[in-house]
C-alpha cells in the first residue's frame, strides 16, 4: 500500500512540478552561503583553522544543538505540508498508519528539509566529516516532523504538545552533547541519530492519532471567533498582511542573530560591544513589532477615543506579546553563551534587562504615531513607513548603549547587580507603568474632544 501511494505521490508531484520555487530556494542557499564565506573571512584564519582541524564531535555537537530552534523557526515560517487526504485517495481503504508513513517519507525531500543539510554540506566536504552532514539531516527531518505535527493538529489544544516538546529534545541534545562517556566521533555520532530517532519515535505515535481527514475539521464560525479571542493572533496577522513589513521583520530576527554568533566567535570585538550587540539582538524581533507592527492601531485611535475603549489590555497584550518575542530570540542565542567566550549569567542578566527595560521603552513609544498608512508615503517606494516611528524608536538604543556601557565602566560583579537590578525594578513596576502609559494615551481622549 506504501509503495502504491508513493508511486502515486510521485506522479503527482511530477505533474504539478514547477521551476519557480527551486529557483528561490537556490538563489536563498547561494546567498546564504555567500554571507557565510564573507563573516568567515573577516573571522580570519584561525576560523577556517578551527573548522578544518576543530574536534568532530564538538562539531557535530554545536551543530546538533545550535541549530535545532533557528531551523524550527524558518521551517515554521516556510513549510506548509499538506497533510490532508485527497478526494480520491480517502475513498479507498488506506490505513491510518500507511498515510503516516507516506507523510514521513515525503517530508524528507521537501526543499525546506534539504535546505540546512545542502547548507552544511561543502562544510562536511571541506572537514571530510560525512557525519556532519549525517546529523544536519537528522536534525533538519526531526523539524519537519515537528511542523508535520503541527499543521496536522486541528485547535491550539493539539498543536500546543509540540511547542511543549521542542525544550525537551534540547534538553535530551544538551545533555548528550555534554559527552558524559567521552565517546569518539563515529560511536558520538551514531548514539547522536539513535537520539534522535527515539525523539522523532513519539512524534510519529502523536501524529498517527490526529485526524487525517478534512471533513473532520471544526467549522469556520469556530475558527473565527477563536482568531477574536486571541489578540496576540491578530497582532501576527497584521504584521504579516504587510509585505514590506513582514520581510523587514524577518530579515531583524535573521541577520542580527547571524552577526551576534559572528562577533562572539570571532574575539575582534571587545567584550562590551559585543554584549550590546547580543541583547540588541536579542530584542530585535520585538523592537521590530513595535517600530513597524505596533503603531497600526495608531491608525484608529481617534476612532478608539470616541468610544468606551480601555487602553490597558492593548497595552498587557503588546508587553505579553513582546516577552513571548524576546524568549524565543533568547532560545536562538543561548548557544553563545554556552559554547563561545561568554558565561551563563550573561545570558540571563541580558533576558532580565530586556525584559524589564527596553520593554518599558517600547511599550511608551506605542501609539504615539501611524506606523502602517499605506496610502500616506509612497515616495521611494515606502510605504507604510513613518520617519518619526524612526526618530521615536532610537531612544531604545540609548539602553542598548547604557547596557554596554555598564559593562565596560564596571567591574564584574557590580555590572551583573546593577544591570539585573535595572531589569528587576523594571518588572516589579511593569503593572505601574503600564497604567500611567494608559493614562497618558487616554489623556489624548479629550484633547481630541475639545479640537472637534
Amino acid at each position: 500500500m506504501i509503495r502504491r501511494l508513493l508511486h502515486m505521490w510521485l506522479i503527482q508531484k511530477r505533474r504539478n512540478f514547477e521551476w519557480r520555487p527551486v529557483i528561490i530556494a537556490a538563489y536563498f542557499y547561494f546567498l546564504t552561503l555567500l554571507c557565510a564565506w564573507i563573516a568567515l573571512e573577516v573571522s580570519g584564519q584561525k576560523a577556517w583553522q578551527l573548522l578544518r582541524q576543530g574536534n568532530d564531535t564538538t562539531v557535530v555537537s554545536m551543530i546538533a544543538l545550535g541549530f535545532l530552534i533557528p531551523d524550527f523557526l524558518m521551517k515554521l515560517f516556510l513549510m506548509h505540508p499538506d497533510t490532508d487526504m485527497s478526494d480520491f485517495v480517502k475513498t479507498r481503504p488506506i490505513p491510518s498508519r500507511h498515510w503516516t508513513w507516506l507523510l514521513y517519507i515525503t517530508i524528507a525531500a521537501d526543499l525546506t528539509t534539504l535546505f540546512y543539510p545542502l547548507l552544511l554540506l561543502p562544510l562536511a566536504i571541506y572537514r571530510g566529516s560525512l557525519t556532519l552532514f549525517v546529523v544536519a539531516f537528522s536534525i533538519s527531518y526531526l523539524n519537519a516532523t515537528l511542523i508535520l505535527a503541527f499543521h496536522k493538529a486541528r485547535g491550539w489544544e493539539y498543536k500546543l504538545p509540540v511547542f511543549i516538546y521542542i525544550p525537551f529534545c534540547m534538553v535530551c541534545l544538551l545533555f548528550h552533547t555534554i559527552n558524559p562517556f567521552a565517546l569518539s566521533t563515529v560511536p558520538h555520532a551514531l548514539v547522536t541519530l539513535l537520539l534522535i530517532g527515539l525523539l522523532i519515535a513519539p512524534i510519529f505515535h502523536y501524529t498517527d492519532r490526529l485526524e487525517n481527514y478534512p471533513d473532520e475539521r471544526k467549522n469556520s464560525s469556530s475558527r473565527t471567533k477563536t482568531i477574536q479571542r486571541s489578540g496576540i493572533w491578530a497582532d501576527f496577522l497584521r504584521l504579516m498582511r504587510i509585505k514590506r513589513l513582514r520581510v523587514s521583520f524577518l530579515i531583524l530576527i535573521i541577520i542580527l542573530p547571524l552577526n551576534a554568533y559572528n562577533y562572539s566567535y570571532s574575539n575582534l570585538y571587545s567584550e562590551s560591544f559585543v554584549m550590546a550587540w547580543n541583547l540588541f539582538a536579542l530584542t530585535a524581533a520585538a523592537m521590530g513589532i513595535g517600530q513597524w507592527g505596533i503603531g497600526i492601531e495608531a491608525n484608529y485611535l481617534h476612532g478608539l477615543l470616541t468610544k468606551p475603549f480601555d487602553i490597558l489590555p492593548l497595552l498587557r497584550r503588546k508587553y505579553t506579546m513582546y516577552t513571548l518575542l524576546t524568549l524565543a530570540s533568547s532560545l536562538i542565542l543561548l548557544p553563545i553563551y554556552i559554547w563561545m567566550n561568554h558565561k551563563f549569567i550573561d545570558w540571563v542578566v541580558s533576558l532580565v534587562f530586556a525584559l524589564g527595560v527596553i520593554h518599558l521603552i517600547l511599550i511608551a513609544l506605542t501609539l504615539t504615531s501611524k506606523r502602517a498608512d499605506l496610502f500616506g508615503a509612497s515616495v521611494f517606494s515606502n510605504q507604510g513607513f513613518d520617519m518619526k516611528a524612526y526618530i521615536a524608536t532610537m531612544s531604545v538604543f540609548v539602553a542598548i548603549i547604557l547596557y554596554g556601557a555598564v559593562h565596560y565602566l564596571l567591574p564584574q560583579p557590580w555590572n551583573y547587580i546593577v544591570l539585573t537590578g535595572l531589569g528587576a525594578a523594571g518588572l516589579l513596576m511593569r503593572n505601574k507603568a503600564l497604567h500611567i502609559i494608559a493614562d497618558k494615551l487616554f489623556q489624548q481622549r479629550y484633547r481630541l474632544l475639545e479640537t472637534d
